[in-house]
């Protein structure tokens, strides 16, 4: 940056540090930043150079958070400054990982590059220091779940493409595959941050432009990036069927998210992870049952559509979709089973009570009664207490309405 771009009151600042710090007289900020940190983070080149050349030493000075002004030039996006303390580094055959590492947590100029998306800095770290691509922090957190976790799908790529042993670690035992399930069922497609990259050589080695613009943006491929670095993800083979600490997995999250896109990507990559049996609320139940428990239509079609043998699959209580749509009053997935002849065996089917999903209709409201009926459904079937629906209704107002709608749609 040029001085002359600085308001005054900073050029002014700046020029007076130096002139202390040459007395021997520069007093730290309350954060404990030296001049160097300061420079580092407006990103002077100039004043960076002249600080190196006087008083080398500060380039290993730590604030009070455990940051050295490498690590702050990473963080504020400030690649030239970043290339000069790394080359200052490499001729003194420093530790360079540690000096571009936070002390306190082990978060390093990679990590705080992709938080931030400074993408020039990112480039650059990787061709110049790739070994930070693996690097864990305390938080558990590597650089690919970071990108994966925030949809920046040509970070994720780049890293990718880097081959070798990759890390694919998050916190509380996710994958990047679940960080980029959860982002993408956030909302695909980035809004107010679109990214063109192009690449050259600089005052650092490596210059990366960076183009933010406004509206909805896709990858070349036409999906949007959060998809896409599902799809990058699994084309790394990813493992699908891993769980986190609550037990989840990648798919799990997308259901719950209620994103069709998402759980149609990771069910076409591995079409067995829709039959896992999971847990939700202590009952060990599918995917399809917590999409219809909550009236996720459109990911119910997805995943009945992909995998039509899930329509079979039952809960620890026996229940199959139709029971849990009709319990929990999800009329639009009601309908949509009814509207597919190839579900005609749910329309009867008993739990472990012998409860057919009429029964359970039941103890639902009148409005629910023309939604839930149909044809098929046999008003004279007995569950284990040798009930039948007829016998479960609460009221005769129920009873009347049942047989109405019952003879209605045998007519």
């Amino acid at each position: 940056m040029d001085p002359k771009s600085y308001p005054r009151s900073q050029e002014h600042e700046s020029r007076d540090s130096l002139e202390k710090l040459d007395q021997g007289t520069l007093e730290l900020t309350l954060s404990k930043n030296t001049i160097l940190h300061l420079v580092s983070k407006a990103g002077d080149i100039k004043y960076a150079n002249d600080i190196l050349a006087k008083h080398p030493s500060l380039v290993y000075h730590r604030n009070s958070g455990g940051e050295t002004p490498a690590y702050v030039a990473a963080r504020d996006g400030q690649v030239d400054i970043l290339a000069l303390m790394i080359s200052y580094f490499k001729a003194k055959k420093d530790d360079i990982i540690s000096l571009v590492t936070r002390s306190t947590d082990k978060h390093n100029a990679l990590h705080i590059a992709i938080q931030n998306h400074h993408v020039g800095v990112v480039f650059w770290l990787i061709k110049e220091i790739p070994q930070l691509a693996n690097s864990i922090n305390d938080f558990n957190e590597s650089p690919i779940y970071l990108a994966a976790e925030r949809g920046y799908h040509h970070i994720l790529n780049l890293i990718l493409n880097m081959g070798g042993k990759q890390t694919f670690e998050g916190p509380k035992g996710k994958t990047a595959l679940h960080a980029a399930a959860i982002s993408g069922s956030k909302g695909l497609g980035v809004f107010g941050s679109g990214v063109l990259c192009t690449v050259g050589v600089g005052v650092s080695g490596v210059c990366v432009n960076v183009v933010f613009g406004t509206g909805k943006i896709s990858s070349s491929n036409g999906k949007s990036p959060k998809l896409e670095c599902i799809t990058y993800l699994l084309k790394e083979g990813t493992d699908q069927h891993k769980r986190d600490k609550q037990g989840w997995t990648p798919l799990q999250y997308a259901v719950h998210h209620n994103n069709p896109l998402v759980s149609s990507e990771l069910v076409d990559a591995d079409p067995s992870i829709v039959y896992e049996i999971i847990k939700e609320d202590d009952i060990n139940t599918s995917v399809v049952h917590i999409a219809a428990k909550r009236g996720y239509c459109e990911t119910v079609k997805v995943l009945m559509n992909q995998c039509p043998g899930c329509s079979e699959l039952l809960d620890e209580k026996g229940k199959n979709i139709l029971h849990v749509a009709v319990e929990n009053k999800q009329s639009e997935v009601i309908k949509f089973i009814y509207g597919d002849i190839s579900y005609t065996s749910l329309v009867n089917k008993k739990d472990n009570d012998g409860n057919t999903p009429i029964h359970l209709l039941m103890a639902s409201d009148l409005e629910m009664m023309e939604v839930a009926m149909d044809y098929r459904v046999n008003i004279n079937a007995m569950n284990y207490e040798k009930l039948t629906p007829l016998d479960m209704a609460s009221s005769n107002e129920k009873r009347k309405r049942l047989l109405e709608v019952h003879i209605f749609m045998l007519n």
